[in-house]
């Protein structure tokens, strides 16, 4: 097909029409939405082609793999982007795109990344239990300790040991609570995109890798500023986590407590460029041509899918992945174009404090927990079921907050808000221990209420809750 300059579709032959969905107008309404920034890179890359500044001149048209067609029916399309003429005169400023369908092959890389994913989830889950078990030992060990001694002192010179206690206890539960975040982002499957902190996506690879590094190397975080991506922050993840395994699994075992794996973001032309260097022995000159390559590996337990994933998605989101030798060291570097200006809501403090608040979850411990954090700041009342919670709303006075669990026995948290007078659905905070269904899912998509993950701190619930009262007010 030929686009004009300003992306309008001037001419398409059959098969291109078929694909599209209809022969004309412009070529970004009948893209899927996710797409809109690889196609828009490939076409600038083809006005570099044609009007090359500083001496950058491309060496090969651009290619670009995107759904094109009507919502429910996008197919994938490989695409070859050229210029319609060999001058820049106005009459060549039109665009060439040659395609060939691959909605099969597309279909069969899911397949492929899910079971890439599956592999590093057997690899990483021996060294999640350590990380999650060791803290938790803490956690346990402090809080029984404060407890005895609650029981057998009443001496006030105590107290300051029974401070650092409940102190190290904290830090313990922050810590496991953040291993168990970074595992549920990565586990779960797409989502849509939407603008994402690198640094913590980052931080989260670091997480769920740390006993596999630090049983091998010294882990050096240099981690500088970065804007935001455009993201499905899973897949990003993911992406990081290869890299991290990556760089482990070609490092020395008998160097082991000489070796270092460094991670280091940076801003670059505007871009977010994360590097993943390791002091191994690097890739050999005949392999260098294939380590992107599906189901290629030098590893003997490896499948040869952590790289190519890596690149499709990043390739997927406008950017670039690359492999470099730095004298004694090995450097991945992973290259994102920042979205468009994203307008960054702030942040309510909890200045407005006060209100009724409904706490319904069927963990007692739960609830009454939830119950001592906002006591001070707000009139609590707690429920365990979804039925009290019903009775208790039709009342006077009504709650000026429900902060509501999710999944609940008898009536869940979606029947709670379904079955509430419509007046007080928007007052929903909605609370979940794990992982969403696909229900619960498309569920909190559809209503767009404030929803929480357990375990929350305190000033972020007050937070909310705050944000929903004042909404009233």
């Amino acid at each position: 097909m030929v686009l004009s300059p300003e992306g309008i579709i001037e001419l398409a032959n059959h098969n291109a029409t078929a694909a599209l969905g209809q022969g004309g107008g412009a070529l970004l309404e009948r893209v899927h939405p996710e797409d809109h920034l690889s196609l828009s890179t490939a076409l600038e890359r083809v006005r570099q082609l044609r009007h090359p500044s500083s001496g950058a001149a491309m060496t090969s048209a651009p290619f670009v793999e995107i759904r094109v067609g009507e919502p429910g029916a996008y197919r994938w399309v490989a695409w070859t982007v050229t210029e319609a003429g060999g001058t820049a005169t106005a009459d060549h400023d039109h665009v060439v795109m040659v395609g060939r369908e691959v909605t099969d092959r597309e279909a069969l890389r899911a397949q492929l990344g899910l079971a890439d994913r599956m592999l590093s989830v057997g690899t990483l889950a021996a060294g999640v239990a350590h990380e999650i078990n060791n803290p938790l030992a803490a956690v346990l060990a402090n809080l029984r300790y404060v407890q005895s001694e609650l029981q057998r002192h009443q001496d006030p010179l105590k107290l300051r040991d029974l401070d650092e206690a409940l102190d190290d206890a904290v830090t313990g539960a922050q810590r496991v609570a953040r291993i168990v975040a970074s595992l549920r982002t990565f586990a779960k499957g797409s989502s849509p995109t939407q603008p994402q902190s690198v640094i913590e996506l980052v931080e989260r690879a670091i997480d769920l890798t740390g006993h596999p590094v630090r049983h091998k190397a010294h882990l050096v975080r240099d981690l500088g500023p970065v804007p935001q991506v455009e993201a499905d922050a899973s897949k990003l993840t993911q992406v990081f986590l290869n890299l991290l395994m990556n760089a482990v699994q070609a490092l020395p075992e008998a160097r082991a407590g000489q070796e270092q794996v460094i991670v280091r973001t940076r801003t670059c032309g505007g871009d977010a460029v994360v590097e993943i260097e390791d002091t191994g022995p690097g890739v050999c000159e005949e392999d260098l041509p294939h380590i992107f390559e599906p189901f290629f590996t030098t590893w003997r337990d490896g499948a040869g899918l952590g790289l190519w994933v890596a690149r499709s998605t990043i390739t997927s989101l406008g950017g670039t992945i690359t492999y470099r030798r730095d004298t004694d060291r090995t450097v991945f570097e992973v290259r994102l174009p920042p979205p468009g200006m994203v307008q960054v809501a702030p942040r309510r403090g909890s200045a407005c404090l006060g209100g009724r608040v409904l706490v319904v979850d069927d963990e007692k411990i739960v609830a009454d927990s939830i119950e001592r954090m906002l006591s001070r700041h707000f009139d609590v009342e707690v429920t365990t079921d979804g039925l009290s919670a019903l009775q208790r709303m039709a009342l006077r006075p009504e709650p000026d907050v429900i902060l509501c669990d999710l999944t609940m026995p008898g009536i869940s948290g979606m029947e709670l808000y379904d079955r509430s007078p419509p007046h007080l659905q928007p007052r929903f905070v909605f609370v979940s221990g794990g992982p969403c269904n696909a229900s619960a899912r498309s569920f909190l998509a559809a209503v767009h209420n404030h929803q929480l993950d357990k375990p929350f701190e305190p000033a972020a619930l007050i937070d909310v809750i705050s944000a929903v009262v004042a909404s009233r007010s």
